[in-house]
């Protein structure tokens, strides 16, 4: 009797202790080269991608979401030829058993949005509603099987038929491939004794699969069994007229004494996570972690999630992104509240809405110029006029658009003499012997002269 052995072989593991290339799914049907295009009844075939640079598969959900094994990891994949990053910071959603455990299911996004790829339906009632027999059909991505089967002897040695194993090994090229089973048995918990391969227990996750064995005689129409590589491919199955996500293949096993894991005899089996059992949590970490405007940012990292910005460049560090900052290089976003973004803003601390202008060049806005209090744009003769005027009684031929909110240069908090002479000294080329204290930027408020 031929008996399993008592341990399922999970397939990141065989990666890991053999450094093998990916193995595609196994078919029976003709000589193994078929079922490499969508079928006619298609169950999301585009959806079904790779590790970029790996040999392990990933499925893609929609909205940018990727499902695969946990053992796979997070990391670019790539979808029908075309690479695409992992978001960041987002490493990946782990999930959880009902003793706490995490299973063998991870789940990621990309920065971009595939083109015209479905968003997939998980399974609401898994296949254990419907019970054994259910159909199903797998894709994964690797190599091909050879044309004819092997036989082997209960040693593993090359036979003639009928033998004691019968089976296929493999060939290059690695491509995608799909193929069908049948449901055996579910309510699988893989997770026995990893750690004779894993003594760190680093693969084996207890994880709620169904198992579908790899039966000679062509029972399904294109027969099939998983192969090391085949970790995070999808298992779809129909209920009327709908497909739905049923699993993501996490495991095959094999025979006691079996030499190779690369060896697909008939009677082993591929396990696949029963996304029924987690589907509430998957659900639930894509509906807390929306990117409203996708741009590969969830709206919890986005420094403007509202307006798509992949580069989240954010010029003046004040945590808004410069896509949807009032003022992207000014920290402050218009302190004054005048309309004038603080880095162009010729009287920053002044609300001049409307007048931005400098007359005399001076790089002082003439809204705040000290000195100018006729609001000419500059402080000249004509300002120290107006300041004597008040200052010697004559109010009366002051003009009406003085503005003495300008008049304090020495800022000493009146308008006066020493004002009139810091001006006349600028004027006259002295600038070098005015006080620390001259300003030639004014503040908003300033008391009148003597006499107002």
């Amino acid at each position: 009797m031929n008996w399993l052995r008592n341990f399922v072989w999970f397939t990141g593991i065989n990666l890991l202790l053999l450094a093998g290339p990916g193995w595609a799914v196994t078919i029976d049907s003709g000589d193994g080269s078929g079922n490499v295009s969508a079928p006619s009844d298609d169950p999301g075939w585009a959806n079904v991608g790779h590790r970029t640079g790996k040999s392990t598969s990933v499925t893609y959900l929609g909205d940018r979401w990727i499902l695969t094994a946990s053992h796979v990891g997070a990391g670019s994949v790539t979808l029908n030829g075309v690479d695409y990053a992992r978001a960041v910071p987002l490493a990946g959603y782990l999930f959880s058993n009902p003793d706490t455990t995490r299973p063998d299911l991870l789940l990621f996004r990309i920065q971009e949005r595939p083109p015209g790829l479905p968003t997939l339906s998980i399974d609401a009632t898994g296949v254990s509603s419907s019970g054994q027999g259910t159909d199903v059909t797998l894709i994964g991505h690797g190599l091909s099987r050879a044309a004819s089967k092997t036989y082997w002897d209960g040693s593993w040695g090359v036979t003639t038929s009928p033998g004691v194993y019968a089976g296929y090994t493999h060939v290059s090229p690695r491509t995608m491939r799909w193929g069908t089973n049948r449901v055996t048995s579910t309510g699988v918990e893989v997770d026995p004794t990893c750690g004779v391969t894993d003594p760190e227990d680093t693969y084996c996750k207890p994880t709620q699969t169904f198992k579908m064995i790899f039966d000679s005689g062509l029972p399904t129409a294109h027969e099939a069994r998983a192969n090391s590589g085949d970790s995070g491919g999808p298992v779809f199955r129909k209920q009327g007229n709908t497909w739905s996500l049923a699993g993501i293949m996490v495991a095959i096993d094999s025979y006691v004494g079996q030499p190779s894991v690369y060896y697909t005899p008939y009677g082993t089996a591929t396990y696949a996570v029963d996304l029924s059992v987690y589907r509430d949590q998957i659900l639930s970490v894509i509906a807390a972690n929306p990117d409203s405007d996708d741009d590969g940012h969830l709206d919890s990292d986005d420094n403007c999630p509202s307006d798509a910005n992949a580069n989240q460049l954010d010029s003046d560090g004040d945590g808004t992104g410069d896509a949807c900052d009032v003022c992207p290089n000014d920290a402050l976003d218009d302190d004054d509240g005048d309309g004038w973004c603080g880095d162009i803003d010729l009287c920053p601390d002044i609300s001049n809405p409307g007048d931005n202008g400098d007359t005399n060049g001076d790089g002082i806005g003439d809204a705040c110029q000290c000195g100018d209090v006729n609001l000419d744009g500059s402080a000249n003769n004509d300002d120290v006029t107006e300041i004597l005027l008040v200052l010697w009684g004559y109010a009366a031929y002051v003009g009406e658009t003085t503005e003495w909110a300008l008049c304090d240069v020495s800022d000493d908090g009146y308008c006066n003499n020493d004002d009139v002479t810091l001006i006349l000294m600028r004027l006259w080329g002295y600038e070098a012997f005015l006080p620390a204290n001259t300003r030639w930027v004014c503040p908003a408020t300033s008391p009148p002269p003597p006499g107002l």
